[in-house]
């Protein structure tokens, strides 16, 4: 049962993989539903596995290579379906799926041999410790399947030879939201896990109670939200206001405030020169409307530019700022 589950899953993974290619191949939209669908059987077979392999020897597959390898394929692969329904693009398949494989062709390989059992391993500590590292690590691959995407997109539109290939890539924008989203989700899990190995390994045997007090939701009665002080964060109000003027103002806003902020970085200019840089390059390049993505590149230059030239001028001056 539990290697035909393996199989089944593997097998599936593949698939969803190799279906996620098919716009390469011929030029049709990516069949976000069946990827989608293949990739959720395989992670159903998965689960069947583990849970069959849990049956058969009285212990989670969180000790053993060949257990933990296949609860790590899991893992990245239930987070790629996630991340996949939630973005509703199944490029990111093409490098996750595969990576999913690996690690549970490698633990059918070497044997699903359960390890010695620790002290202790049955316990919520342990047990929450292993579960959000793999979480974590499967998170931090997801957010790099992403940021390779996007490097290699980001690179073929900034040497205008944008091949046909590059079309099917989700949008910039996706690339980057999901990349975000899953460093910090990763970071965050896998710190937590990091933490509570720590705190494991300091008081083993014995099992100390958590340092914090336990959480009640029933007692939050209130949540309460701040307007943001603009008089503080001039820049945030800088960023509404171009949102709200629209055209070319939030790409030239971004450009300078690289350019800016990495001229304070090194030395140059203060911290408060951030954003005068800014709003004196928004007031010295015009605000238009893009039409291709060339014009956004160029509006990226022309900006670079200024921010770069009104950084030299003050930096050539004294700043106390």
């Amino acid at each position: 049962m539990t290697a035909i589950a393996h199989f089944i899953a593997i097998t599936c993974y593949i698939g969803a993989a190799a279906l996620a290619a098919t716009p390469f191949a011929r030029p049709v939209g990516a069949p976000v539903r069946g990827v989608v669908a293949i990739l959720a059987v395989g992670v159903l077979a998965h689960a069947t596995a583990l849970l069959a392999y849990v049956q058969r020897v009285g212990q989670l597959p969180l000790t053993g290579l060949g257990p933990s390898l296949s609860f790590a394929g899991f893992v990245l692969a239930g987070t790629l379906l996630i991340v996949e329904i939630v973005a509703r693009d199944v490029s990111l398949t093409l490098i996750a799926a595969p990576l999913a494989a690996i690690p549970t062709i490698c633990a059918n390989l070497i044997g699903l041999v359960p390890g010695n059992e620790p002290a202790g391993a049955r316990g919520a500590w342990l047990f929450a410790h292993i579960v959000l590292s793999f979480i974590g690590i499967a998170a931090f691959a997801t957010a790099a399947a992403a940021g390779c995407m996007y490097l290699v997109e980001r690179r073929e539109l900034e040497s205008r030879r944008f091949g046909a290939i590059f079309r099917f890539f989700p949008p910039l924008a996706t690339l980057d939201r999901v990349n975000h989203v899953a460093a910090i989700a990763g970071w965050l899990v896998l710190t937590l896990g990091v933490v509570l190995a720590i705190t494991y390994a300091l008081t083993y045997p014995e099992r100390a109670e958590a340092p914090v007090p336990k959480i009640d939701w029933t007692e939050v009665r209130k949540w309460e939200f701040l307007p943001p002080d603009f008089a503080k964060f001039p820049l945030l109000k800088l960023a509404y206001q171009c949102q709200e003027a629209g055209g070319s103002a939030t790409c030239t806003l971004n450009a300078a405030d690289e350019v800016a902020v990495e001229a304070f970085l090194e030395g140059r200019i203060g911290y408060l020169s951030i954003y005068e840089i800014v709003q004196e390059t928004l007031t010295q390049i015009s605000s238009r409307t893009p039409r291709t993505v060339g014009d956004i590149l160029e509006i990226d230059r022309e900006s670079r530019v200024k921010a770069r030239e009104l950084t030299t001028a003050r930096a050539a001056g004294t700043v106390t700022a």
